[in-house]
């Protein structure tokens, strides 16, 4: 899992409760707990070898939609490109459903 993963990662688990450190409670050992727990998922959602080399989206990303949606926040997601300046966006739940069943998709390469 790269840095960019990372961060897109923590916008996922964060959002829409707390889009910047200072706001909200102080992260906790289940926060952590939970965050390992979303790695886990995602990366079960690639196939043999998706690991080594450079980013392949043939390899990754192979998760079942309705999975995915049980860790979405009813508000959708907020991601942030860190990449790319000035890049923020929101997808909507149906939003990132839909990308994670076809496969393709700005949201759904973020999170893959």
């Amino acid at each position: 899992m790269t840095l960019r993963h990372a961060a897109m990662l923590l916008a996922i688990v964060c959002a829409p409760t707390r889009i910047r450190a200072q706001e909200g409670p102080p992260i906790t050992a289940a926060d952590s707990a939970q965050v390992r727990a979303i790695f886990a998922f995602l990366v079960s959602g690639n196939s043999k070898g998706a690991d080594l080399g450079a980013f392949d989206e043939k390899l990754v990303g192979h998760w079942n939609a309705d999975s995915v949606m049980k860790r979405i926040s009813s508000h959708g997601v907020r991601f942030s490109d860190v990449n790319e300046a000035d890049s923020v966006w929101l997808a909507t739940r149906s939003q990132l459903r839909a990308e994670i069943v076809a496969r393709k998709g700005r949201s759904y390469l973020a999170v893959a």
